[in-house]
């Protein structure tokens, strides 16, 4: 007989469920001659059910911007410039938190 055991076990409601979606579109796909400034529009949308609150937007761990509020249906577009000296990949992330802290 083992005591003491536990085992985590989740319950979520899908209708509260978390989603976001993020569109990003550059400027340019090339440089001439590096490094040079690149445009980046990034479009964010909440297609859940439920508002999102304190949405951090972050590129290679830097945050770029934190949405306060993004109702359920709502997208915020973000108008950033970078400059890119070499070839590589920008990659976005959105994080929050749901009702319950996940």
């Amino acid at each position: 007989m083992v005591r003491g055991s536990s085992v985590p076990v989740s319950a979520f409601d899908p209708e509260k469920e978390l989603k976001l979606t993020m569109l990003l579109t550059a400027d340019k796909e090339s440089l001439v001659h590096p490094p040079e400034d690149v445009a980046m529009t990034l479009v964010v949308t909440n297609t859940s059910n439920v508002d999102c609150k304190k949405v951090a937007i972050t590129h290679a761990g830097v945050a770029v911007e934190t949405i306060d509020l993004l109702t359920a249906g709502q997208s915020v577009t973000l108008k950033r410039e970078f400059t890119v000296s070499q070839a590589g990949q920008f990659r976005f992330t959105a994080t929050t938190k749901d009702t319950v802290g996940n």
